[in-house]
Formats: structure tokens, C-alpha cells, sequence
């Protein structure tokens, strides 16, 4: 029996758990290091809200889990979005100018607020400054007053060392 994908070729850690953002207080998600990884997807999963329920996610690397954050540019994600997430929904690729120079915070809109959401946001192990090996996300409902239930999770993917998944190295510490 062959091995299975998670430990193979990726992992998974959560940001943070099922949030409700209308309370108003961001979303902390937990740091991620890079170390063992060529790069991160970042997974966000919504449901539906209200007219104007708008959210965001915000990215920094940091030099360490306990490291000093700074802001890190992502130049695109992918996102699927409908009423109901069920029917089919394509993915549709968001671009956010170059990278070094796209941008920080990802916005949803007038035609996300209401919807269900996926963003999944790749990020390179490259893509961090020199000395940064950790990325860490928040995330926040800037308008509106409706709930918007939210998860973030972490997808390492392109592992340097291949594991049993009982032997991953924790990410998150």
C-alpha cells in the first residue's frame, strides 16, 4: 500500500479555527514556518454573509515563529464563489500586479460579500526576504454586520522530507 499524500507531498496546520469576524476583533492566525517546505497555500473557506459582509486576509513573513513580522506582497490567488459552492463553481485566478510589488491585504467585494468563498493564495519559500522563513495571516470583516463563519489552513506543499504523517515535524512551532 502506497503512501498517501499528506506527508509525501504535503502538510497541513491550521491558522485559525472557524471564526465568526462579525465580533470585530481580526482573526490572528497561528505563524507558519517555511523551513521544510518549498512553499505554503493558504486556504480560506467562508460562508455565506450579508449584503456588504466584506473580508479580508492580511500576509507578513517573520523571521522566526517568534520572530519580528513585515509585510509580504502576493501577486494573485485563486478563489471560487457562489451562492452555494456546490453547483460547480470554477476557479477563477485574481491577479494583484507582480510579486515584490502586489499587495498585502486581499479585499473581498460587492459580489463576494454574500457569497461562499475559497481563496487559496500560494506563497513561495522564495518569495520571503532573506533571513524570513515564516509567514502568518490575519484575517478581518471590514464592512458590514452580518456573520461570515471563516477557517484559515495552512496546506505545506513540496516537502523536503518525506514522512509518515505521524512524523511530521510540527510547522507551527
Amino acid at each position: 500500500m502506497g503512501q498517501c499524500g499528506l506527508g509525501k507531498s504535503y502538510d497541513l496546520a491550521q491558522c485559525f479555527t472557524p471564526v465568526d469576524l462579525s465580533a470585530g476583533a481580526p482573526a490572528a492566525g497561528d505563524v507558519i514556518n517555511l523551513r521544510n517546505a518549498a512553499g505554503v497555500d493558504v486556504i480560506l473557506v467562508s460562508s455565506a454573509g450579508a449584503a456588504n459582509d466584506i473580508i479580508t486576509l492580511t500576509f507578513q513573513q517573520a523571521d522566526g515563529i517568534a520572530g519580528t513580522p513585515k509585510a509580504l506582497c502576493v501577486d494573485h490567488y485563486y478563489q471560487k464563489l457562489d451562492t452555494l459552492l456546490t453547483t460547480g463553481t470554477a476557479w477563477e485566478r485574481v491577479a494583484n500586479g507582480t510579486a515584490g510589488t502586489g499587495i498585502t491585504t486581499i479585499a473581498g467585494s460587492a459580489t463576494s460579500d454574500d457569497a461562499q468563498i475559497i481563496w487559496v493564495v500560494p506563497i513561495e519559500a522564495s518569495q520571503l526576504d532573506a533571513g524570513y522563513d515564516c509567514v502568518v495571516v490575519t484575517s478581518a470583516q471590514t464592512a458590514g454586520a452580518g456573520s461570515k463563519f471563516t477557517s484559515v489552513m495552512y496546506l505545506l506543499r513540496d516537502l523536503a522530507h518525506q514522512r509518515t504523517p505521524a512524523n511530521l515535524p510540527n510547522p507551527l512551532i
